[in-house]
Protein backbone atom coordinates (compact mmCIF):
# COMPACT_ATOMS: atom_id res chain seq x y z
CA UNK A 1 0.00 0.00 0.00
CA UNK A 2 1.16 3.47 -0.86
CA UNK A 3 0.93 6.38 1.51
CA UNK A 4 -1.20 9.39 0.73
CA UNK A 5 0.43 11.91 -1.62
CA UNK A 6 2.01 14.92 0.01
CA UNK A 7 3.56 18.15 -1.17
CA UNK A 8 7.20 18.83 -0.52
CA UNK A 9 9.07 22.06 -1.03
CA UNK A 10 12.51 21.95 -2.57
CA UNK A 11 14.65 24.95 -1.68
CA UNK A 12 18.17 25.61 -2.85
CA UNK A 13 20.41 26.80 -0.04
CA UNK A 14 23.78 28.30 -0.72
CA UNK A 15 26.67 29.66 1.30
CA UNK A 16 28.71 32.56 -0.04
CA UNK A 17 32.29 32.92 1.17
CA UNK A 18 33.00 36.42 2.50
CA UNK A 19 36.52 36.27 4.02
CA UNK A 20 39.11 35.65 2.83
CA UNK A 21 38.05 36.58 -0.67
CA UNK A 22 38.60 34.12 -3.50
CA UNK A 23 42.23 34.02 -4.66
CA UNK A 24 43.24 36.55 -2.02
CA UNK A 25 46.82 36.73 -0.77
CA UNK A 26 47.43 37.32 2.93
CA UNK A 27 50.89 38.59 3.71
CA UNK A 28 52.69 37.22 6.76
CA UNK A 29 53.33 39.85 9.38
CA UNK A 30 56.02 37.96 11.28
CA UNK A 31 56.55 34.57 12.78
CA UNK A 32 55.91 31.07 11.52
CA UNK A 33 52.08 31.25 11.84
CA UNK A 34 49.29 33.56 10.72
CA UNK A 35 45.76 34.00 12.02
CA UNK A 36 43.15 33.90 9.28
CA UNK A 37 39.48 34.67 9.79
CA UNK A 38 37.11 32.62 7.65
CA UNK A 39 33.62 34.06 7.25
CA UNK A 40 30.60 33.07 5.16
CA UNK A 41 27.02 34.18 4.64
CA UNK A 42 24.39 32.75 7.00
CA UNK A 43 21.78 30.28 5.81
CA UNK A 44 18.28 30.17 7.28
CA UNK A 45 17.39 27.30 9.64
CA UNK A 46 20.91 25.89 9.91
CA UNK A 47 21.67 23.63 12.85
CA UNK A 48 25.45 23.70 12.35
CA UNK A 49 28.18 24.57 9.88
CA UNK A 50 31.29 22.50 9.19
CA UNK A 51 34.39 24.42 8.10
CA UNK A 52 37.12 22.43 6.34
CA UNK A 53 40.53 24.01 5.72
CA UNK A 54 43.47 22.35 4.00
CA UNK A 55 46.70 22.87 2.09
CA UNK A 56 48.59 20.51 -0.20
CA UNK A 57 50.15 18.73 2.79
CA UNK A 58 46.77 18.26 4.51
CA UNK A 59 44.47 17.64 1.54
CA UNK A 60 43.67 14.12 2.79
CA UNK A 61 43.40 15.24 6.41
CA UNK A 62 41.90 18.76 6.55
CA UNK A 63 41.31 20.75 9.71
CA UNK A 64 37.59 20.37 10.50
CA UNK A 65 35.57 22.65 12.79
CA UNK A 66 31.87 22.37 13.62
CA UNK A 67 30.20 25.60 14.71
CA UNK A 68 26.88 27.42 14.89
CA UNK A 69 28.62 30.69 13.99
CA UNK A 70 29.35 32.05 10.49
CA UNK A 71 33.00 32.76 11.13
CA UNK A 72 36.06 31.08 12.57
CA UNK A 73 39.60 32.31 13.29
CA UNK A 74 42.33 29.79 12.67
CA UNK A 75 46.08 29.93 13.21
CA UNK A 76 47.90 28.29 10.28
CA UNK A 77 51.53 27.93 9.18
CA UNK A 78 52.63 30.97 7.15
CA UNK A 79 53.70 31.07 3.49
CA UNK A 80 51.37 28.35 2.19
CA UNK A 81 48.27 28.24 -0.03
CA UNK A 82 45.06 27.22 1.75
CA UNK A 83 41.67 26.08 0.51
CA UNK A 84 38.42 26.08 2.42
CA UNK A 85 34.88 24.79 2.22
CA UNK A 86 31.78 25.20 4.38
CA UNK A 87 29.11 22.52 4.63
CA UNK A 88 25.94 22.77 6.69
CA UNK A 89 23.08 20.80 8.16
CA UNK A 90 19.60 22.24 8.55
CA UNK A 91 17.31 21.90 11.55
CA UNK A 92 15.51 19.15 9.65
CA UNK A 93 18.78 17.13 9.48
CA UNK A 94 19.37 17.69 5.75
CA UNK A 95 23.08 18.07 4.90
CA UNK A 96 24.33 20.36 2.13
CA UNK A 97 27.71 20.42 0.41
Amino acid sequence: PWSDPMNIEVVEKEINPLKPEDKSVIESRSGPKDTIEFEWSPVENVKEYTLKVWNEKRKDNPWVFVTRQTKKKLEVPAAEAYYWQVLFETDSAVSYQ
